[in-house]
Order: structure tokens, then C-alpha cells, then sequence
């Protein structure tokens, strides 16, 4: 069985007291990206990409840092906000820019023209200015939760929503209300589309 839990990214026998030993938590996307960037960092610090999410990543960060086994975490969108909130190591969030969803936007509109875009706890004042300002039709929504992500996802499909722009939790399929195709785009943002598949 899958722990989620991957080995040390390090080469075995480098690990030294003096390294923080850091805990990468990312589904999807995230996850990938962690692995490609951790090997850049690997002088600095013991690294670990850890496959879970909310309260079965809090557990496994709380079992580690019992033992003296987990100096930080490092996740994104409303997992870190939910780590942060539930262990007691440090929680480096990822940020997102409003580039970042702008250009997400981009990708998501040469998929189709009903696109909308769902964030977690705020929408990006930059990318509220550009909708503005050029008389856009991209509704933005947020979430809070995994219940609200997803519900938000259901609607959506069913007002006709073909492309939703978010973080993995709103991008990524896992129940039969989220959107079929994926085209990756920076960061943790994706764009997703209804109907056809990869």
C-alpha cells in the first residue's frame, strides 16, 4: 500500500544533523513540481514530497515532529492554510502571483470561451482590475473548503462552465463533478475542461 510518503530526495548517506529536514506536501501538479525543484536544494536541506493532504498530512506532520523528525513544511493553496492551522512546525505557503492566474486564464480561453476561475479564501485584486478594466466575462468564485471547492466545481459544470481555472483541488479530477481535461499551466494553477478527456 501507498503511504503517499516518498523517500528522502537525497543521496543516501549525505544526510547531516545540521540539514533542516523539510516536508514538500503536494497532490498533483504540486507534487510534481516540488520534485522537480527540489534537487536544486538538496545541499541546503533534507527534503521529503509527501502525497497527502489535510488532516492526513496534519497527522503524518504531527507523528514526525513527535519523533524530532520534521523541522518545516513547505504547501500550497488550502492545504497549507489547513497545515498551518492544525501542526505545530513551521508552514511555508507557495504563492501564487496574479501572473501566475492570468496566464492560466489565457491557456483556459484558447480552450473555450466559458471559462471561470476558483480560488481559495480570496480572489487576486490584479486579476479583478484586469477583468475590470477590459470588460471581461471571467466569474471568480472562492472556497474554503474541500465540500466548497467542490461544490463550486458541480455548479459550475452545471450552469455551463466548460473551463475552470483554480488550484488542485479545484482542477484536479476525484469525484464525478470535476471537470475531465487538464491542460497544466505555472505553478499549481491548471485549467480544466468539461467533456473530453487527455
Amino acid at each position: 500500500m501507498n503511504s503517499g510518503i516518498l523517500p528522502p530526495l537525497n543521496p543516501a548517506g549525505t544526510a547531516t544533523p545540521a540539514r533542516p529536514r523539510i516536508w514538500a506536501i503536494g497532490i498533483s501538479r504540486l507534487s510534481r513540481a516540488f520534485a522537480d525543484l527540489i534537487p536544486g536544494y538538496a545541499a541546503q536541506a533534507e527534503f521529503r514530497i509527501v502525497g497527502k493532504g489535510f488532516a492526513a498530512a496534519a497527522s503524518a506532520v504531527a507523528r514526525e515532529a513527535r519523533e524530532g523528525r520534521l523541522d518545516a513544511v513547505v504547501a500550497g493553496g488550502s492545504n497549507g492554510a489547513y497545515l498551518r492551522q492544525h501542526v505545530d512546525v513551521p508552514v511555508v505557503l507557495v504563492k501564487v502571483t496574479g501572473f501566475d492566474v492570468m496566464s492560466a486564464l489565457a491557456t483556459a480561453r484558447r480552450i473555450s470561451p466559458r471559462v471561470a476561475l476558483v480560488t481559495h479564501a480570496a480572489t487576486y485584486p490584479e486579476v479583478d482590475e484586469f477583468v475590470r478594466t477590459f470588460s471581461l466575462a471571467i466569474p471568480a468564485y472562492t472556497y474554503l473548503t474541500e465540500d466548497d471547492a467542490a461544490a463550486r466545481v458541480k455548479a459550475l459544470k452545471q450552469e455551463g462552465v466548460q473551463v475552470v481555472v483554480g488550484p488542485g483541488l479545484v482542477t484536479d479530477p476525484g469525484g464525478q463533478d470535476r471537470l475531465d481535461r487538464r491542460v497544466p499551466v505555472l505553478g499549481q494553477f491548471c485549467a480544466r475542461r468539461a467533456g473530453g478527456r487527455d
